[in-house]
């Protein structure tokens, strides 16, 4: 609680400062509170002293706002993660709204709140700036777009940041609404200053309503993406117990499919899992698979090339994790994703023992094996087996794919068309390989072939799993 109360001191003391008092006396010789309507906010200085003393006042107001954010962040994110930030933007705001130096009147705080929100929460903040922007075009009223911005941003902070940053909009909305209130009832009344007055046609009625369901498809949106999120990692259901029972079963035939059903649920390893491990007489891995099965990861997410974004864990050198392979198994994850469509990432088993893994992982990187140690880094996984195959055949893809599908450049719109195999991705390079069989992974059948479309190949059997709800 002091972090929260330390970080909102000091956004409070960036946002004191008051970046239009200082422009307007620059630019006039005046205190702002001499020009136009005595606000000491962007608006006021762009209509009456000028456009790029205007534009000087929005860039002070975001880099305050910015530096307390980042301050408090840098200093405080390891004790209160990114409520720092939420914080220090929020005194910042009550420090531009009711600085003490000027008797607690201040600016109306509209930029310093975009720059908050926009900062903290982009596509919500965003989403709220932008509509708060065009409500205020076609209204002619700035304070009723100051207002929508912030009433906006409270069910996307609800949704994206849980229910104290929605406590927080809620205040913030409260005083943006008592900053404005006056300014919006003289908007009303046809009273507000002229260069913020328009005739509030139908055209513009339209405008607005059309403005309303904008943001209400951007808030379903955001639902969207925060679903995706919240599908990173899928905890077993079941509570552990002791299966040490099965540690020296040694055939198949000693299992009943109640006994298949209980390995999965403490596990996540399936029946052909089970049964590859009776084949090497390794049951005994059962009980590593378990501790790391009911292991809960610590996941960070990362940024990978603007808009893409991937989950890791953490502590991924810190576990034990046990891979059941063989030759011409495929291991997918859906850890990556794209707003709020998981992506997900796919490799090839070519030599088990090794764990060497064909993968195309990037753009301008060629496909190569890789180690299936990095497998550990991702929070969810599962291994899948071409069911009618036998391992002979499935050592064949395996070959296959080393001879012909190594140093593939990587091509995002590489698909099942192309005469000559020229550039692949990583789900597209399992659909080849085993093409070569006569299997064709792609369940849906579309131009494109994707993790996912593998992943609900009816070809395919589960081996093993993590962390996935398969």
């Amino acid at each position: 609680m002091i972090y929260c109360l330390i970080s909102i001191l000091i956004g409070y003391g960036f946002g004191s400062f008051l970046t239009a008092c200082f422009v307007a006396k620059k630019y006039t010789g005046k205190d702002i509170s001499e020009i136009g309507t005595g606000n000491p906010g962007m608006a006021n200085v762009m209509a009456r002293v000028g456009k790029v003393p205007g534009l000087l006042v929005l860039l002070g107001d975001v880099l305050k706002t910015a530096l307390a954010m980042g301050l408090c962040s840098f200093f405080f994110s390891e004790f209160i993660g990114d409520q720092a930030a939420l914080f220090a933007g929020f005194g910042a705001l009550l420090g531009h709204n009711f600085p003490l130096w000027r008797k607690l009147k201040g600016g109306k705080g509209v930029a310093v709140t975009c720059a908050w929100i926009i900062l903290y929460m982009p596509f919500g903040g965003i989403s709220a700036a932008v509509a708060g922007g065009i409500i205020t075009v076609l209204t002619g009223l700035l304070p009723l777009g100051a207002v929508i911005i912030t009433l906006f941003e409270i069910p996307f902070a609800f949704l994206e940041k849980g229910p104290l940053a929605g406590g927080v909009m809620i205040a913030s909305f409260l005083i943006m609404l008592y900053r404005n209130f006056p300014g919006f009832i003289r908007g009303f009344k046809n009273e507000e200053s002229r260069e913020f007055n328009r005739s509030r046609s139908v055209k513009n009625t339209v405008g607005t309503i059309l403005t309303i369901l904008l943001v209400v498809t951007l808030f379903f949106l955001d639902a969207w993406m925060m679903k995706c999120k919240s599908e990173t990692y899928y905890e077993p259901k079941v509570q552990q117990k002791d299966i040490s029972s099965y540690y020296d079963v040694t055939s198949m035939d000693e299992l009943e499919e109640e006994d298949f059903d209980t390995i999965f649920a403490q596990t996540g390893v399936a029946k052909a899992g089970v049964e590859s491990l009776i084949d090497v007489n390794k049951m005994y891995l059962l009980e590593t698979m378990q501790q790391h099965f009911f292991t809960r990861p610590e996941i960070t997410e990362r940024t990978v090339q603007l808009v893409r974004h991937q989950e890791r864990v953490s502590d991924s050198k810190d576990t034990t994790s046990v891979f059941i392979l063989e030759e011409g198994d495929i291991i997918v994850t859906l850890s990556n994703y794209i707003g709020g469509w998981r992506y997900g990432h796919a490799g090839i088993v070519l030599d088990a023992a090794k764990g060497e893994i064909l993968e195309a992982l990037t753009y301008g990187e060629p496909s190569e094996i890789c180690s299936i140690s990095h497998w550990t880094e991702y929070p969810a996984y599962v291994v899948l087996r071409a069911k009618n195959l036998t391992e002979e055949e499935r050592e064949g893809v395996a070959d296959y794919a080393r001879e012909n599908l190594m140093g593939l450049e990587y091509g995002l719109l590489a698909n099942k068309k192309q005469e000559n195999i020229t550039n692949t991705h990583c789900a597209l390079i399992i659909w080849q390989a085993f093409q070569t069989v006569g299997l064709d992974l792609d369940s849906d059948g579309g131009y494109f072939v994707t993790p996912q479309d593998i992943i609900r190949s009816d070809c395919l059997e589960m081996v093993m799993e993590y962390g996935m709800n398969y």
